[in-house]
């Protein structure tokens, strides 16, 4: 058994000890999926160097899981007794308990990066990102919104050539610590080519557009995803072009719009100035049309947009 295996067993073991059902979920999710149990090593690897200099170990990343797994059990269950998600509650409390929370955000989005390699559809989403970077003949000028975890970003960097300049954008202080850490641990002959900005994107006013955006599920996190794809309208360049992700009845710990349907997003996408030209959905569970109007799975929805003009 190689280290790479090593890692991941020591890892989905703890996680079993843990949860007999993620136990039970991941053993069939990972058999039936061998593709997503490479990734998964790959990524554990790699992530583990930047765990390391960060003091993180091992059981940190799976306690983060385990705790967002809780999380989202608690949403749920009040999105499917109310209709509404519970941060709605105490949005104007998000920024202070959450996103400037360095131990909160820190476990958040440990928790959503193994999630990334666990969960069906945030691995689909993560392999429909990879194959669009890969097809784009050009990267001159990137923005990444709301980096988070610092995978997505990282999957990027393996696709640019040295004319290519990014920036980083998230009103998270921590969630920007974690993209440098990851980056100067893991990349760090490009660190120095990556300019990370603590803001609100659309308080964003340089003079300058931008090739390739990505905005990773972020339009749930806001009163107005409109006015944020208005503003990415307004930085992305021509002949530009726009990943996007979003979820569908996606109740979790920090968000605070409900999309209810694909045709909901999709015309916010065309108010927004744009048009797809390529995009996903995958849903969590596979239900009959009876069981999903009931139980209401959450959706992933991702597309690849460009000007409509």
């Amino acid at each position: 058994m190689d280290y790479n295996q090593a890692l991941k067993d020591e890892i989905l073991q703890y996680i079993y000890d843990k949860s007999p059902t993620q136990k039970k979920r991941l053993l069939k999710v990972l058999s039936e999926n061998p593709e997503m149990s490479e990734e998964l090593e790959l990524f554990l690897v790699t992530y583990s160097i930047f765990m390391e200099n960060s003091g993180l170990t091992y059981k940190d990343i799976c306690d983060a899981y385990l705790l967002m797994i809780s999380q989202v059990i608690h949403s749920r269950i009040y999105f499917l007794r109310t209709g509404l998600y519970p941060a709605m509650q105490y949005k104007d409390e998000i920024i202070t308990n959450i996103y400037d929370n360095e131990k909160v955000m820190t476990s958040y989005m440990l928790g959503l990066a193994l999630s990334q390699f666990l969960w069906e559809h945030h691995f689909e989403v993560f392999k429909f990102y990879r194959d669009t970077i890969n097809k784009l003949t050009y990267k001159t000028n990137v923005i990444e919104i709301g980096p988070g975890h610092g995978v997505f970003l990282l999957e990027l960097l393996k696709t640019i050539d040295n004319n290519t300049k990014i920036d980083c954008i998230d009103i998270s202080m921590t969630s920007l610590n974690i993209s440098k850490k990851l980056i100067s641990a893991i990349r760090p002959d490009i660190f120095s080519r990556i300019r990370f900005i603590q803001g609100d994107i659309n308080l964003f006013n340089e003079d300058k557009t931008y090739d390739f955006i990505t905005l990773g599920e972020v339009l749930e996190h806001v009163d107005d995803p409109l006015k944020i794809l208005s503003n990415i309208n307004r930085i992305l360049d021509k002949n530009g072009t726009f990943f996007l992700t979003t979820c569908i009845d996606c109740p979790m710990i920090d968000h605070i719009y409900h999309f209810s349907s694909v045709t909901e997003i999709e015309e916010l996408i065309a108010e927004a100035g744009f048009k797809i030209t390529d995009k996903i959905t995958v849903t969590t569970e596979n239900m009959d049309k009876d069981k999903q109007k009931k139980y209401k799975p959450d959706v992933k929805y991702a597309a690849v947009l460009n000007k409509a003009n």
